[in-house]
């Protein structure tokens, strides 16, 4: 019995070590995962229990909205810059506000791990802002700040523009958009113009392979002749240059021309008189 079991459990081995394994696997999926997402999908969040969430696009945009508050343009350093082009969006920690209104943030810069406590400085912050909270900011990095004896990298939010800056942002906006207009509308002339152009070009071509072809005899070219003449297609409408092209084109054999000569004398009888 006892060498029995012995044996049982040698048999058992495999499979407990296959399932050991295979749980020490599905452990390490959500750091194995990790290493392979982007940067933006590192913006997102851990959820509890330590399984990462990553952050949507949507989400990231209604965030980034709410960080604007509706002022796409501010001013840095004496220049008007649009925010969503020139500056960083950075979810960082509040560490403390010192007396000269400067923030001491720390948190993920986008360049370590999420759990990097860099602190940085940051100017022109006009919200609430409460030491261990999570701020949702647009910067731009404009220099270093000397925090006690640290140098710290310098982040600027902005200020918000005057009346007359938000007008002229608006005369501006208006006026790129009209010369855009404008310009797509003068574009879509020359192609119409170089379409026509190309159009001419063609039809004047074709008219002197015609007469090319006519001039040497060809029924398929008399025929064609025939026919600009009857509709007045690239040369001036006459009837009897027509009927002449077409009985050429008809006696060098072309049946086209014989059913166009054929219907042009129809054409032409009178209908019977009514009784």
């Amino acid at each position: 019995m006892k060498t029995a079991t012995v044996r049982d459990l040698r048999n058992q081995f495999p499979r407990v070590a296959a399932w050991i394994a295979l749980t020490v696997l599905v452990s390490l999926l959500p750091s194995l995962g990790l290493a392979q997402l982007t940067r933006n999908q590192r913006m997102g969040a851990y959820a509890p229990g330590g399984s990462y969430v990553p952050e949507t696009a949507q989400a990231k945009q209604q965030r980034l909205d709410a960080a604007l508050g509706g002022h796409d343009y501010r001013k840095i350093g004496g220049r008007i810059q649009y925010m969503r082009d020139v500056s960083l969006f950075r979810q960082w920690k509040v560490e403390s506000t010192l007396h000269d209104g400067i923030l001491i943030v720390s948190g993920y810069s986008g360049r370590a791990p999420p759990n990097d406590t860099e602190r940085r400085a940051v100017k022109n912050y006009s919200g609430e802002a409460i030491a261990g909270r999570d701020l949702n900011i647009l910067v731009k990095r404009t220099g270093t700040y000397r925090y006690g004896t640290e140098t710290l990298e310098l982040y600027d939010c902005g200020t918000l523009l005057t009346p007359a800056e938000e007008r002229e942002i608006a005369a501006n906006a208006r006026t790129a958009q009209e010369t855009a207009q404008a310009a797509a509308q003068d574009r879509a002339a020359d192609a119409r113009a170089t379409t026509a152009e190309r159009a001419r070009v063609n039809a004047e071509r074709a008219l002197k392979e015609d007469q090319a072809d006519a001039a040497k005899g060809d029924a398929d070219g008399l025929a064609r002749m025939g026919v600009r003449y009857r509709d007045g297609y690239g040369v001036e409408k006459d009837l009897a240059k027509a009927e002449e092209y077409l009985t050429k084109a008809a006696n060098a054999g072309s049946r086209h021309a014989v059913r166009v000569l054929a219907e042009m004398k129809q054409d032409a009888t009178p209908p019977p008189a009514k009784p």
